[in-house]
């Protein structure tokens, strides 16, 4: 029989675009340490149980210290209940609330790299409607459409460039 302890993974569950407890668009937030290397499958076991439309997942940029009071840069990745996708900005504002409010991070800024390249969240000064925690703004890729907007939107529905 093993003696050795398991590693816990702080855990936050974060409500995004709210005021209300209990409101909003729920987010878990995971912040895993350096040490612990969790699959794309043990992720998505997690999610599963979590069974909240996000699960992010943080890691530490390799090049800072273990800290996630102190990193300014971090790993990202997001898992529904049934698969990671490659974008989600309210897990992102959650995981960045987390590490602004919960873990008491004193950047002005932080990074996630991500499957979508580098987003950056900005810690505002004040607070939205003498809410906890701090007004955040996030910086969104900026990736072209896919698919040719249908000309039968209306007016003003031409691709702009």
């Amino acid at each position: 029989m093993s003696s050795s302890r398991p590693t816990l993974v702080p855990f936050y569950q974060v409500d995004a675009f709210t005021t209300t407890r209990f409101g909003g668009n729920p987010a878990a937030v995971c912040l895993v340490p350096k040490s612990l290397a969790l699959s794309s499958t043990t992720m998505q076991s997690i999610a599963a149980e979590n069974n909240l439309p996000e699960t992010a997942f943080l890691q530490l940029d390799s090049d800072s210290a273990d800290d996630f009071s102190t990193s300014a840069r971090f790993g990202l990745r997001w898992f529904t209940p049934t698969a990671e996708v490659p974008l989600c900005g309210h897990a992102t504002l959650a995981s960045a609330a987390a590490i602004f409010a919960e873990v008491n991070n004193a950047s002005s800024e932080l990074e996630f790299l991500t499957l979508s390249g580098s987003l950056y969240v900005k810690k505002l000064e004040g607070s939205a409607d003498g809410r906890a925690g701090p007004l955040l703004e996030m910086k969104c890729p900026c990736l072209p459409p896919s698919d040719p907007v249908p000309e039968n939107l209306g007016i003003g529905s031409k691709l702009v460039s």
